[in-house]
């Protein structure tokens, strides 16, 4: 029986290595935007904690340290203001690549079914090349058992 050979094999090959990078680098992408949600959310609990616990020994009247717990609550808002910035950028960047990766797994896929297709094509015609080789051998010995007496099998 020969061997399948899919003469197709070697772009096959490249498209599934470009679904893998693409599935990298939507990985990626999607780490960096679970790493901002956190960052936002460390800020949110650092803002509440601020507002609302006050330091051993500091009275509430003290006019200093509310002036600094209002200052650092504000840079927490700017700073969650950045970073819900960035989370933006990042879940459109993040759309992009899972839009890169859908078509680089939908192009690997479509050259995988054909593979898969001609590989079952080329095993059913060996299949019928074995089953005629085996037929033309019994016909042969059939054929010879008629021309010289020999006993057929």
């Amino acid at each position: 029986m020969r061997r399948f050979r899919f003469r197709l094999q070697s772009i096959l090959d490249l498209r599934r290595y470009e679904e893998d990078q693409r599935r990298l680098e939507l990985g990626g992408i999607t780490a960096q935007c679970e790493r901002l949600r956190h960052e936002i959310a460390d800020t949110d609990r650092r803002r509440r904690e601020t507002l609302t616990i006050r330091p051993y020994g500091v009275s509430g009247a003290d006019i200093t340290w509310r002036i600094s717990q209002a200052d650092y609550a504000d840079s927490l808002v700017r700073k969650r203001s950045e970073l819900e910035r960035q989370l933006e950028e990042c879940d459109a960047r993040r759309e992009e690549a899972a839009e890169r990766y859908r078509i680089a797994k939908r192009n690997a896929d479509i050259l995988t079914r054909l593979r898969e297709r001609r590989e079952e094509q080329h095993m059913r015609a060996e299949k019928r090349r074995s089953h005629l080789v085996l037929d033309e051998i019994g016909q042969t010995m059939h054929r010879r058992a008629e021309e010289g007496g020999i006993n057929a099998v």
